[in-house]
């Protein structure tokens, strides 16, 4: 069944793609349009999974995220660790304008490990990784995008995203 979401938000939206977004007027709408790698649980403020588990190595510098069964696009495709490989990309990118650079600085190297496992690799423990690193890392749908990652910010889906992991779409 369709239910229609509307809301009052505290200015203009800038973007609807996680990986250019910094306003929290963007951010509100994007929170219902893709899904995190985690969520906080509200009575013990931890991080939990949502889109993906996670392992922590014991030294604390490798976290192992597998993506759960039947997790697809809102077009019915697998949403995948490459998907979140394209999206740590594009933060990092040079040809990509994100403000989410800074967030990503303590990853050292993610690796995909298969089609619903990857692991990122921090160079430093720090706690505030799941508030920046971990928190910038929801996927957006690779297979809509072109590979080459100049026309990143050309790409309309960035207003109009017409595939969302979330519980709603954009109309």
């Amino acid at each position: 069944s369709n239910v229609l979401l509307r809301s009052t938000l505290g200015g203009n939206v800038s973007s609807l793609t996680p990986v250019l977004a910094a306003d929290s007027a963007s951010i509100d709408v994007l929170s219902f349009l893709f899904e995190g790698l985690f969520e906080i649980d509200p009575q013990t403020a931890q991080p939990m999974p949502a889109l993906a588990p996670w392992e922590i190595s014991d030294d604390g510098l490798s976290y192992t995220f597998t993506i759960i069964g039947g997790a697809v696009w809102s077009d019915g495709e697998p949403i995948t660790a490459q998907d979140v490989e394209f999206t740590y990309n594009a933060i990092i990118s040079d040809d990509v304008g994100s403000p989410r650079k800074g967030n990503v600085e303590l990853i050292s190297d993610f690796t995909v490990v298969d089609d619903r496992t990857f692991t990122v690799s921090l160079s430093a423990v720090n706690c505030t990784v799941w508030g920046t690193t971990f928190g910038v890392l929801s996927p957006i749908p690779a297979h809509m995008y072109s590979e080459n990652l100049s026309e990143f910010m050309d790409n309309p889906f960035n207003n109009e995203p017409t595939v969302t992991s979330g519980p709603y779409v954009w109309a």
